[in-house]
């Protein structure tokens, strides 16, 4: 519905988390926007803060 072809959707947890962190937020220009009514698999906010 979002008709984008670089919208990536992860249903995966442990997936989801391997891209999050081979994210390079310290040298490209990233603009990471998440969306969920649940707790992305229990990912821990504490470490996705360490990398951004």
């Amino acid at each position: 519905s979002f008709n984008r072809k670089d919208l990536i959707i992860y249903t995966n947890p442990e997936a989801f988390k391997e891209f999050l962190f081979h994210l390079k937020f310290d040298t490209e220009k990233i603009a990471l926007l998440l969306m969920s009514s649940g707790n992305y698999g229990g990912l821990n906010f504490d470490e996705v803060k360490q990398i951004i």
